[in-house]
């Protein structure tokens, strides 16, 4: 929804393929939106599978990005984006798996796997959470990073996004 028009609405089950962007939302009046398992593969030229810009309180439930190769993002949240939660995701083969750009506020990412992507998460925004998504690797691939990823327990073993997290902050420079 680029023209804002689409509030207090849900989707279901919707299949979204071979398009530059499957799920592109702009602007504040389309906001306070769910979506139940929406399934996305951008075209063989790239895209995104969900673009949210200047959007308020989306909520994706189970969504899907599977482009196939690695090209394109498989989420992407601009920074001025407000409260967007995205719970169990399934991106694999993006180019990007997680994109939150700097200035977007309270992003969370709950739960889900992120497997086969170029990068796993870049995370530049503020108070974002991040938790319990698993990596098929041993590693999520988390780039410089400006939140606190869920506030990793570093106590805890096993815990595939603590140990990327740490090895993440310890190559980032204060």
């Amino acid at each position: 929804d680029t023209v804002r028009q689409t509030f207090y609405s849900s989707f279901n089950n919707m299949v979204y393929f071979d398009n530059t962007n499957c799920i592109d939302v702009s602007g504040t009046l389309a906001n306070d939106n769910t979506m139940y398992m929406p399934r996305c593969r951008v075209g063989a030229a790239g895209g995104i599978g969900y673009n949210f810009t200047n959007a308020e309180s989306w909520t994706l439930y189970s969504p899907n990005s599977e482009p196939g190769t690695q090209i394109g993002k498989g989420l992407r949240v601009d920074g001025s984006s407000i409260g967007i939660t995205v719970i169990n995701p399934w991106f694999e083969n993006n180019d990007i798996a997680i994109h939150i750009i700097s200035g977007a506020l309270n992003t969370q990412i709950l739960n889900g796997r992120i497997t086969g992507n170029n990068v796993g998460i870049y995370d530049f925004g503020t108070r974002s959470n991040i938790t319990g998504l698993v990596s098929a690797n041993d590693d999520i691939n988390i780039s410089a990073t400006s939140s606190a990823l869920g506030q990793p327990d570093t106590s805890t073993s096993g815990n595939a996004l603590s140990a990327a997290w740490l090895t993440a902050m310890s190559a980032v420079s204060p």
